[in-house]
């Protein structure tokens, strides 16, 4: 598999958004590679996006990660419970990211399952706080670079899947912005897991 370079965060973070479909995502915690295919996932497009952190460009503990250096790894609690993985897809300066929403569990499903304290791969990753305590991303994890060599949570090109098989909705979980197109999603991806 060949590590995403620098120069794919060099473009909108919509086109990001299409192209992350596929790829592979993979962590290393103490020693063991836990991951898999990225199957769903959500743009927010900084300070005119009201469904941002960055809205109005409020400059907050949690809008500030987003205006940092595009590919850098910016991980939340959310609601005092899950982690959150998100990937910064803009120019230092400007705030947007995308949220990983799910994964195909394909790597170290064993220790994933271990770690979610599952008996099988049903519902194992299909959730961006499942994901994270599947694959044991935490905010020791905030500010990594994903392309570089050295970060524990990497990103792999993968498959390229045909446009008829993604699917563009609203978004998830939030109250404000969430009509707006920005998540995308494989087509039918619970009917893979095996």
């Amino acid at each position: 598999m060949k590590q995403v370079e620098r120069d794919f965060f060099l473009k909108p973070t919509l086109e990001i958004l299409k192209e992350i479909i596929g790829m592979k995502l993979i962590s290393e915690v103490d020693g063991i590679k836990t991951g898999g295919t990225i199957v769903e996932a959500e743009a927010y497009l900084g300070e005119n996006d009201p469904g941002s952190f960055a809205y109005g460009g409020k400059k907050t503990k949690k809008s500030i990660p987003l205006y940092g250096e595009e590919g850098r790894i910016f991980v939340y609690l959310n609601y005092g419970m899950y982690y959150l993985l998100n990937i910064i897809t803009e120019p230092q300066g400007k705030a947007g990211a995308i949220l990983i929403r799910a994964i195909l569990p394909e790597m170290g499903v064993e220790k994933m399952m271990e770690r979610r304290k599952r008996k099988d791969v049903k519902n194992l990753t299909n959730g961006p706080g499942k994901l994270c305590m599947a694959l044991s991303i935490g905010k020791e994890h905030n500010g990594f670079k994903i392309y570089e060599k050295e970060s524990p949570i990497k990103l792999f090109y993968g498959k390229k899947f045909l446009p008829e098989k993604l699917k563009y909705t609203g978004r998830i979980g939030i109250s404000k912005g969430k009509k707006l197109p920005y998540r995308i999603v494989l087509d039918n991806f619970n009917s893979k897991i095996k």
